[in-house]
Formats: structure tokens, C-alpha cells, sequence
């Protein structure tokens, strides 16, 4: 994010010369982390140079020499906010730090997600998928979700503070590559009235789950399990 800078001009002059004005200001550049900031590269929100104009007109001693030089751009902003426990500290930058340059991180989002990976059950015939099981601890208190009534009346769906959506996929033997990705489901296991990833006949799965802290402050998911038969 630096400020671009202008080119030199210099030697005998023309009749007619631009003159090489200012040069451009450095951007602005906000990182802010839930956890710790670790920044492994640089960090460049200086102004660019000014250009200098250098010409010599005619020859001595008639001659003359005349000299401009453009100003240089304004250096920008780069700031680093974390949570207060996480003492963030500048990492990186290419200016000096200064009293706005670190602060804590005092927004939240209303919904945050996570995604794994495929899992893959190593059978070469799509498994019967049966039901999904997730223990968490929603605000201190130890919840169970499930899509079977038997195992937990609670789904983890809209107006729960955690929601799950499932996903199954075609897994190729010979590469490993995850082909035929199926839609995301609401359910594992299917029934009359809404299909989950059991009607996809994929032989690999994988999960996302979204935290709505609008009904939790907080949701530590302790255990996920999606239940298959072969």
C-alpha cells in the first residue's frame, strides 16, 4: 500500500519539459485477529518520493541550470487490533509505531463459521449416512444436537446458537480427489419430508457449523460425529 512515486528528469532541456510533480500518499491497512497477529513479511504504507527535475539550458555562459524537486507523499496508516489478552503488538511495519498503531479489537461479529475437510470412509459403495451427533458447551451449559429425536431432541438449525449443514461427496480411489460434490444438506440422515446427505450416495462427508451469538455468547463444540452404516 505505498504511495507510487514519480520518476527523476534530468539532462539538457527541450524547448518544452514536464516537470515531475508530487508523489502519491500511502494507503491504509487494518488487520484484526480473534487471536494473535503474526505478521512474517512487510508491511508498506509509506508515501512515495517526489520527483526531481534537474535541466541545464544552453551553454555557459549563457546557460543556465534549474532545479525542482516534487514533495513527498504523506506516509499512511497501518493499525493492529486484537483481543486485550492478546497484547497485540506492531510486527512488520515499515513506520515507526505510534499510539493509534495498536489497539484492542472491540468488534464482533454477530455470526462466525468453520469448515473442515472432506472425511472420507474408505468404501468404495456410498455408505447409508444415518444421523449426526454434537456436543458443545453453549454458554457454559453441555448441549447435545442431533437430526435423531432418539439420540437429542435439539437440531442444530436456525434459531439454535449453533447451526449445521452437511455436505457429501464422490471420492475417486485412484487420485483421492473429491468429485461429484453434492448440495449442502441440513441433515445427515434422510426423511420423507426433507433429504440429507444419505439421498446424495457420496462415500465422503464433510461439515460446516456457525455460531450465532445473538442466542450464545459463547459455543464451545467439544465432539462432532456423523454416523454411517456399510
Amino acid at each position: 500500500a505505498r504511495g507510487g512515486s514519480t520518476p527523476d528528469v534530468g539532462g539538457t532541456a527541450t524547448p518544452r519539459s514536464a516537470v515531475p510533480g508530487g508523489a502519491g500518499g500511502g494507503g491504509a491497512i487494518v488487520l484484526q485477529s480473534a487471536g494473535g497477529n503474526d505478521v512474517f513479511g512487510e508491511v508498506d504504507v509509506r508515501g512515495g518520493r517526489g520527483g526531481v527535475f534537474d535541466r541545464n539550458f544552453l551553454a555557459p555562459p549563457n546557460g543556465a541550470r534549474l532545479q525542482t524537486r516534487g514533495g513527498d507523499g504523506g506516509d499512511g496508516l497501518f493499525r493492529q487490533e486484537a483481543p486485550a489478552a492478546t497484547a497485540p503488538t506492531l510486527q512488520g511495519a515499515l513506520l515507526p509505531a505510534a499510539a493509534q498503531s495498536a489497539g484492542e479489537l472491540l468488534e464482533r461479529d454477530q455470526r462466525v463459521a468453520c469448515q473442515s475437510s472432506f472425511y472420507a470412509t474408505g468404501l468404495s459403495l456410498p455408505p447409508a449416512f444415518v444421523r449426526y451427533e454434537i456436543d458443545a458447551l453453549v454458554d457454559g451449559v453441555a448441549m447435545t444436537f442431533s437430526d435423531d429425536p432418539t439420540v437429542s431432541p435439539l437440531l442444530a438449525a436456525p434459531g439454535a446458537p449453533l447451526l449445521a449443514v452437511f455436505q457429501a461427496a464422490v471420492e475417486d480411489p485412484a487420485s483421492g480427489a473429491f468429485a461429484t460434490v453434492g448440495p449442502w444438506r441440513a441433515r445427515v440422515g434422510s426423511t420423507a419430508f426433507e433429504p440429507g446427505v444419505r439421498s446424495d450416495e457420496g462415500n465422503a462427508v464433510r461439515f460446516r457449523l456457525v455460531v450465532d451469538r445473538a442466542l450464545a455468547q459463547q459455543v464451545v463444540v467439544t465432539r462432532v460425529v456423523i454416523v454411517y452404516e456399510n
